[in-house]
């Protein structure tokens, strides 16, 4: 779930890679060995804050593998969504969803990757970044400090690496102590800021860093998501066929 903090914090295909720094790339490193917890299980409650003032809320489940190379989510209230679940595999680069509805599996082309999930402000690749693998996906690079919610914050510019997120860039600011991600900017393909997550509540789950609240707001628009995390478990031990594709059309 910590993917979806950290992970929740950039992406688009560009052709090349800006060029990194070692300070950027300590740092990054630091932080996907700090959000990494291993196999786990998180209930999350989303509220959606539309642009008219209605206010939508959704409860969903997130698994992830030991290796947080595989993610499975599925809603499960209200009714009307129950059983609408997505599946993320290899390092969460593919990914299928599933409708209860008409029963059937989607594999999502890069363009799909892009649109929000059930209405949200959250992507579905939104929703693959981070987890641990934050230097896999991004260059990075130094850009000074700044102080978030009362915390000194290391400033970085990440660049996805070819192939990666679909964001031309993403500034973030991660945590000095504990190290974690405290908000992220997003950048679209003309250099615009078009979103920003915040994450806050911080708690410790077995010793690492996890923010509880993760809040997307749209920065042209009244639209936001919140995400609260509501249980979460750890050292999860799922069934082999947990993280397959047989087990998502089964849902």
């Amino acid at each position: 779930m910590k993917r979806l903090v950290t992970w929740l914090a950039a992406l688009l295909l560009i052709a090349a890679a800006a060029p990194a720094d070692e300070c950027g790339e300590t740092i990054l490193r630091s932080l996907d060995h700090s959000t990494n917890k291993g196999a786990t299980r998180t209930l999350v409650r989303q509220t959606i804050q539309t642009s008219s003032g209605d206010e939508r809320t959704f409860q969903l489940e997130i698994l992830s593998s030991a290796s947080s190379d595989e993610m499975l989510v599925v809603y499960t209230a209200p009714a009307r969504v129950k059983g609408i679940a997505f599946l993320m595999l290899n390092g969460q680069r593919d990914m299928w969803t599933y409708s209860p509805k008409t029963r059937r599996v989607r594999k999502l082309t890069s363009s799909t990757k892009k649109r929000k999930v059930n209405g949200s402000d959250f992507t579905y690749e939104d929703f693959a970044v981070g987890g641990g693998h934050m230097a896999d996906d991004f260059t990075a690079a130094c850009n000074g400090e700044e102080v978030i919610d009362g915390q000194p914050c290391d400033r970085l510019e990440l660049v996805p690496k070819p192939g990666g997120p679909s964001y031309s860039k993403v500034v973030a600011w991660i945590a000095k102590k504990p190290r974690v991600l405290r908000q992220a900017d997003y950048y679209d393909a003309s250099g615009k800021a078009v979103k920003r997550l915040t994450a806050s509540d911080i708690r410790l789950i077995d010793g690492t860093p996890t923010p509880h609240r993760l809040e997307m707001k749209n920065l042209h628009g009244q639209q936001s998501t919140l995400m609260e995390l509501l249980r979460v478990e750890t050292d999860v031990a799922f069934a082999a066929d947990t993280f397959t594709l047989d087990n998502l059309r089964r849902r």
